[in-house]
């Protein structure tokens, strides 16, 4: 009762039931892989001054 494209599709899956290992090439790389980026420099006062404002931005810190 099945159509010859779920046939196909029955012996296109055959094909990949003895794989037992898959070798990745490329591809994303995990958190066990990441590195965080570098954290920023700190800013002096003048660099963190808003030229037309005189606003000095506050240095803010995550640790």
């Amino acid at each position: 009762d099945s159509s010859d494209i779920e046939d196909e599709a029955k012996q296109a899956a055959e094909t990949y039931t003895d794989v037992e290992h898959v070798e990745v090439q490329g591809g994303l790389l995990g958190m066990d892989q990441h590195t965080p980026p570098p954290a920023p420099s700190i800013l002096s006062k003048d660099e963190r001054r808003n030229d037309d404002s005189g606003y000095i931005r506050p240095l803010r810190r995550r640790i």
